[in-house]
């Protein structure tokens, strides 16, 4: 999961991490661990916060009790107990050394050098009275609990997953330390195989809890010898930062950095992936803390090393000392399965493997040296490209680490490959010709078991484009390509998350594109040709992306026109999508089992301008196209704009917040859904600033606590996109708000009791189902369906600006023709006597529009026309038509709304329907039908409405349909 507070430091940092991953990769040696992942604590004071801290005199003006460093920044004291901070700087005569390396008997460690967040032109005193927002830089992994009465505290347990370059084979590892001598423990994460964590404790500290003998790391102030005889001085240092008349300075005093006395032992047969560190929270009221700066590990992995400027294929052995000088050497001659190749500075060249079937039968790992950077040309694979399945024909089982590719990687027909870590590009120039704009970073066809994750992918026509199974692409930073950033062609079983894909642009118009253009769009999902089964896309998952800036759309699909092949089952969740110039999703072609949920469309209501060529683009399109697809479910987003096709079939739609209204609205009819209950419409979801592309809501955003997870059709993801775990009240959007602890959500609860109400509201966006949420003592939802034979013209739920939210619509007709449409309760086959009431709205219908009661079938019903004017009661028996009373009170007007009371009543010898045209309690109509037939007949019936004019635009619409029966029939 990639941890970001806004998306330009996040870039920056990520492009600053593949710079130090490079030069942190080692074998057979003790090495500095990159815990950035994990850090969740700023722990260090710098001169310029301190000197910025001293400013704020006298401190309450400002709303603070001091002005220590902790109380105007926030943190900074870690371990401490008595209100003050102990922290490093680079002092000159004391603090952590500028390079942050510290050296110990068991090795180097590497300590954050960001030690404190000063932006470019200092820190900003805010006017009087305004309290202080500053900035804070995380450098330290802090577990924690407070001196409270509950247990299961969120923040005791931290865990630091490290960077993939340096995942691998340990036996030993040690730590830079300190806390407030409480009890804590460390495990070490292992990768148990089958895609998940083996923790194993690999450190505890002495002692019982809450007793004298209770110990853990001890405070960065503790003196002599501490308490916890497992820990000894890293690094002493004779002043120390403190409290001095209510203010953060420079004292003389010790302040200590702890390390463990024996490295903790790792088990050198497993694949280390992280750690986890936890201090004990199964008792109460007693505070503990527990901070991790560094980390450093023996790695057991030998590797071969090579040389471009000083090594030698003749007489060399491969050794630190003696290595060979060219890697297609060492691939073609010395390496086979299971080895590490070592790379130094210097440029390698183009690769090329051809075994003509199997080119390893275990992984070879291509690294960077430590504190190297090589680079290589183009690095190719080839063979067999196995069946038409795409699963490839042949073994690579090659791992590429921190390398600089120049000219792409490309593979066809191989299982079993990996890119981490590295920067891979193509030599330009990168438009101008069809040749120029296809050139693509990393290519593959035909493969399985494939991943590229952490790198930068740049300075291409696309970035990534193949096909192939069991798919990871993650943690890449993709930009600036004049083509695709990554093209879905025939995927099954992928994911894609924690990517940033931005920036993609030809420098031509779509109107005025030369025949070399194309399209440029952020994630391209699309079937080619010839179209054969197996060449779509099946079980693709989009997570926790970022994606903006395109001169086309941000997301498009498309599907191979001669062909009725399909993608299937793709899923985006929790991305936050920026404007583009096209639509910033696009669902052109149809998906079958398409799921759109917990997405933020960062919605900028001017726009902003992108180009990489020189014309400025206007990035102002925030709209989702939902196509021809499937199985559709939207909920739980953020967006500003949505469309749904007409020939959309979707099956959820609901709890999302759309800042502005749909147009065409959306529709509940057949597979199609309007909006549900829980969605808000025309609301402002309220981002912090949503051009930092992270989804951040503010705190009085309708968006907290608004989603669903108890209605989800399928689990949703345990964290946000910045890693804030979900609560018991998912957020809206791909942004959960921290340190919330909401109660779970309502569900509805079913009486399960005799019904003698049935009501409707259609809020649930549908005519069709019996909506939950209506039942109560009592009372139950209705549901509708349209007779047989009647699917030229539709009855549908839409939202409503007359009635309310959400109503039951006549159906649009067509010019020459009569509009004949039903729609028909499923409830009512045993009710005798019953009142019903309604509300109508009419646009302009003079004919033929209104509701039927005693309803058995759309042959045999009472119809009451409300139509404007001809308030008509219409015996259908047989489907034979007799008009048994006419009257003008009971109509609707030429535009507005009425409510509406119908009764119905029957004896031995009549049906009696009445009609309270404003339900007032005043009867408007009433008629009795003594027909002997009629009587016979209508013993029983359910509820309908009835349009039969030939209108094409206008149309009646009902609302809150509710029937209180009085008699059931025997």
């Amino acid at each position: 999961m990639l941890r970001f507070p806004s998306l330009p430091g996040h870039i920056s940092g990520l492009c600053a991490a593949l710079v130090a991953l490079c030069a942190s990769t080692a074998s057979a040696d003790v090495i500095a661990l990159d815990l950035t992942d994990g850090f969740n604590y700023d722990a260090y004071i710098s001169e310029a916060e301190a000197d910025h801290a001293f400013l704020y005199n006298p401190p309450g003006d400002w709303n603070l009790g001091g002005r220590m460093v902790h109380q105007v920044f926030g943190e900074h004291s870690p371990g401490t107990g008595s209100s003050r901070t102990y922290a490093w700087d680079d002092q000159t005569t004391s603090g952590l050394p500028a390079s942050g390396a510290l050296t110990t008997s068991y090795g180097t460690f590497q300590l954050s050098t960001a030690l404190d967040a000063e932006p470019g032109g200092g820190f900003v005193l805010p006017s009087v009275g305004i309290t202080p927002s500053q900035p804070i830089a995380s450098n330290a992994v802090r577990a924690y609990r407070p001196h409270t009465g509950s247990t299961g505290n969120p923040l005791a347990i931290a865990s630091m997953d490290l960077p993939v370059a340096q995942q691998g084979f340990y036996d030993s590892c040690n730590f830079l330390v300190s806390g407030n001598d409480r009890k804590v423990y460390i495990y070490a994460d292992y990768d148990d195989g089958l895609g998940g964590v083996d923790s194993e404790l690999i450190y505890e500290s002495l002692g019982t809890p809450k007793t004298t003998s209770e110990t853990g790391f001890p405070e960065p102030n503790s003196g002599g010898t501490p308490d916890n005889p497992d820990v000894v001085a890293a690094l002493t240092m004779s002043e120390y930062w403190s409290q001095m008349s209510n203010y953060s300075l420079i004292r003389s005093g010790t302040a200590t950095m702890w390390t463990f006395d024996d490295p903790l032992p790792l088990d050198g047969t497993k694949k280390l992936i992280g750690f986890t560190l936890a201090i004990h929270d199964s008792d109460s009221w007693q505070t503990r803390e527990a901070v991790i700066y560094a980390a450093a590990a023996n790695s057991v992995e030998t590797a071969i090393y090579v040389d471009a400027n000083s090594g030698d294929d003749t007489t060399g052995d491969g050794s630190s000392g003696n290595p060979y000088e060219t890697l297609q050497h060492v691939l073609d001659n010395v390496v086979t399965g299971g080895e590490t190749v070592a790379l130094r500075d210097g440029s390698y060249g183009d690769i090329f493997l051809n075994e003509g079937g199997d080119i390893f039968s275990d992984w070879v790992t291509i690294k960077a040296a430590p504190g190297a950077s090589p680079e290589l040309d183009n690095f190719t694979v080839a063979g067999p490209g196995g069946p038409s399945d795409q699963t490839g024909g042949y073994n690579a089982y090659i791992r590429l680490e921190g390398l600089i590719l120049r000219n792409g990687w490309q593979c066809d027909g191989g299982k079993h490959w990996g890119l981490y870590n590295c920067l891979v590009e193509r030599f330009g120039p990168w438009t101008g010709s069809v040749a120029n704009i296809e050139k693509t970073a990393v290519s593959f066809r035909n493969g399985t078991d494939i991943t590229i994750e952490g790198c930068e992918i740049t300075n291409t026509g696309t970035a990534i484009s193949g096909r192939g199974h069991d798919i990871l692409v993650r943690g890449n930073y993709i930009h600036d390509g004049t083509h695709d950033g990554i093209r879905v062609i025939g995927w099954w079983n992928a994911l894609v998350e924690d990517n940033i894909i931005c920036r993609f642009d030809d420098g031509v118009t779509d109107a005025q594109e030369p025949t070399w253009s194309r399209h440029c769009d952020l994630i391209h999902i699309f079937i080619p040709g010839p179209g054969n089964p197996g060449m779509e896309n099946n079980g693709v998952t989009f997570r926790y992306n970022v994606l903006f800036d395109s001169e086309a759309q941000g997301v498009q699909f498309n599907n191979y026109y001669a062909s009725s092949l399909r993608n299937k089952n793709i899923t985006f969740e929790y991305n936050v999508f920026g404007p583009t110039q096209a639509n910033l999703f696009n669902n052109a072609d149809g998906v079958d089992n398409l799921v759109f949920r917990n997405n933020t469309v960062a919605y900028i209501p001017s726009g902003r301008t992108f180009g990489l060529h020189g014309v400025q683009w206007p990035m102002d399109n925030h709209s989702v196209r939902i196509g021809p697809s499937t199985g559709v479910e939207i909920y739980n987003n953020n967006l500003a704009r949505i469309s749904i096709d007409a020939n959309a079939q979707v099956d959820l739609f609901d709890w999302n917040i759309l800042q502005e209204t749909p147009n065409p609205l959306p529709s509940g009819v057949d597979d199609k859904r309007a909006f549900g209950r829980f969605t808000q419409v025309g609301v402002d979801y309220e981002l912090v600033n949503a051009a930092d592309f992270d989804g951040a809501l503010q705190s009085t955003s309708p968006s907290i606590n608004a989603a669903t997870l108890a209605f989800a059709p399928s689990a949703l993801p345990g964290e946000d996109l910045a890693g804030t775990l979900i609560d018991l009240r998912p957020d809206i959007g791909a942004w959960e708000e921290p340190g919330n602890s909401p109660s779970a959500e309502p569900t509805p609860t079913i009486v399960n009791d005799t019904k003698t109400i049935f009501v409707d509201d259609f809020e649930d966006g549908h005519y069709n189902d019996v909506d939950d949420w209506l039942n109560t003592t009592a009372t139950q939802g209705l549901s509708w369906y349209r007779p047989s034979g009647y699917d030229t013209f539709k009855p549908y739920v839409q939202m409503s600006t007359h009635l309310s939210r959400q109503a039951l619509y006549e159906p649009n007709g067509v010019s020459g023709q009569t509009k004949n449409a039903w729609l028909i309760s499923e409830q009512g086959d045993d009710w005798q006597e019953y009142d019903l009431q309604f509300t109508a709205f009419n646009a302009y219908i003079a004919i033929g529009s209104g509701v039927t009661v005693l309803t058995i079938d759309e042959d045999n019903c009472y119809w009451i026309d409300i139509s404007r004017d001809n308030g008509r009661l219409i015996r259908r028996l047989g489907a034979v038509e007799t008009v048994l009373a006419t009257d003008s009170d009971i109509e609707l007007p030429h535009s507005g709304s009425r409510d509406y009371l119908v009764t119905v009543r029957q004896s031995g010898s009549g049906i009696t329907i009445e009609v309270d045209a404003d339900n007032d309690s005043s009867v408007d109509f009433s008629y009795t039908d003594t027909d002997s037939t009629a009587l016979s007949t209508f013993t029983a019936g359910g509820i309908g409405i009835h349009t039969e004019n030939t209108n094409v635009h206008q149309k009646v619409h009902y609302d809150d349909f509710r029937v209180d029966v009085v008699t059931f029939a025997p």
